[in-house]
């Protein structure tokens, strides 16, 4: 899976409040580039927080070694990163 590297947004695409999208931050000559349209924001903020989701559990599978103690430091740095993003993607 390639998934582009950088922020994505979710976004009123009209204004009205009622055309959620995704927008990535990588800029074309015309204008943002659309990951998605959704339904509604909460799928849109939940989509726009995938590459930052993806490097949170990348994190963790990379640092999960054997017998890894989840409460020092960087186990709950990690821990913290994974509830950070949850938090944005419920708004």
């Amino acid at each position: 899976m390639n998934i582009s590297k950088g922020k994505w947004t979710a976004w009123d695409d009209d204004g009205t409040g009622t055309l959620p999208c995704v927008l990535s931050d990588k800029v074309t000559a015309y204008g943002n580039f659309y990951v998605a349209q959704c339904h509604n924001f909460p799928d849109a903020r939940a989509i726009a927080e995938v590459p930052n989701l993806i490097e949170a559990l990348h994190n963790m599978l990379v640092s999960a070694v054997p017998g890894m103690n989840w409460t020092d430091e960087s186990g709950q740095m990690m821990l913290n990163q994974a509830r950070e993003i949850l938090k944005r993607i419920e708004g």
